[in-house]
């Protein structure tokens, strides 16, 4: 699977792997007792920070994939960035005079770190039809497709030119370090 991966490094020193006085292996236990559970807190610590990130995006997947109950989800566009969402969405009705009322668009968070933008979903068996039929209206693009959404890990709404989460969160470095920055200078 492709993604981002944390690892953790450990080094460990000649005087971890140094015997006991009696010069036997079970003196020292191979590692001195302190080394490994410095270790060990270091590799909890880590499990746990990293684990509920994982944890969370199931839940939010499993989520998800409640919400469309078996649907296909038509998407029209993917965009690598919030901003590029927002602004797919704005020329959208700008370009074609609808409103939210009209359209309203789910964005998905995949979780390639891309954003699905979808117009919709409609019953698995149904959905490349509905498809072909939207885009031989002029409606949706011709690339617009049909997925089954176990990709995506949150979902959004964009409402005053930003993303609102519907379910999880954006759950990228940047998203979190804007979040932060977003925070300080509200709080001040």
């Amino acid at each position: 699977m492709a993604g981002p991966y944390k690892i953790i490094l450990i080094i460990l020193t000649e005087q971890d792997f140094s015997l006991g006085p009696s010069g036997n292996r079970l003196d020292s236990g191979i590692l001195n007792l302190s080394h490994v559970l410095k270790i060990l807190t270091i590799l909890l610590f880590a499990s746990k920070a990293f684990g509920q990130n994982a944890d969370e995006k199931e839940v939010s997947r499993q989520q998800i994939q409640s919400a469309l109950s078996g649907n296909y989800s038509i998407v029209v566009a993917y965009r690598k960035t919030e901003k590029e969402v927002i602004d797919y969405v704005t020329s959208f009705y700008q370009e074609t005079g609808w409103s939210e009322a009209d359209v309203s668009f789910t964005i998905f968070l995949s979780d390639n770190g891309w954003f699905g933008i979808s117009v919709g979903d409609t019953l698995a068996n149904q959905c490349d039809q509905t498809v072909r039929n939207l885009v031989s209206q002029s409606l949706i693009p011709g690339d617009s497709f049909c997925t089954d959404a176990q990709s995506y890990i949150a979902a959004f709404e964009v409402r005053n030119n930003a993303l609102n989460p519907l379910i999880g969160r954006n759950y990228s470095r940047k998203a979190r370090h804007q979040m932060r920055k977003l925070r300080l200078t509200t709080s001040n």
